[in-house]
């Protein structure tokens, strides 16, 4: 219910202040309108990336402070963390990990050589 109050209220609100910009500008006529729109927009674009850096610095602090549920392992949760591969045909080996940067194996078959054929 709340969402939809909401939405009628913002819809209401910007038709309004559509209609009284619109008579605005009629009022004082082109070239003003043209001015007071720049200046205008000038500062709804400031305030908006001044939003978009607030919502993006604090979407960063709550991230890097909450630590991911189920995958701190420990001396106090040794199994947080259970992996399981079951069913179908490995040709190498099985990496399951978290921040891998670099990783070597070395040269194994292709998975058509490394089968018989059926």
């Amino acid at each position: 219910m709340a969402g939809r109050v909401a939405k009628w209220t913002g819809g209401a609100l910007f038709a309004v202040a559509a209609v009284g910009m619109g008579a605005y500008f009629l009022h004082v006529g082109l070239a003003k309108a043209d001015q007071t729109a720049s200046v205008v927009g000038a500062f709804v674009g400031v305030a908006g990336l001044a939003l978009a850096l607030y919502g993006t610095l604090t979407t960063r602090r709550a991230n890097a402070a909450a630590p991911i549920p189920g995958t701190c392992a420990g001396p106090d949760n040794p199994a947080a963390v259970h992996n399981e591969i079951s069913g179908g045909v490995f040709d190498g080996p099985v990496v399951q990990s978290r921040d891998v940067h670099q990783i070597n194996f070395g040269l194994f078959a292709s998975p058509s050589q490394s089968r018989p054929a059926e």
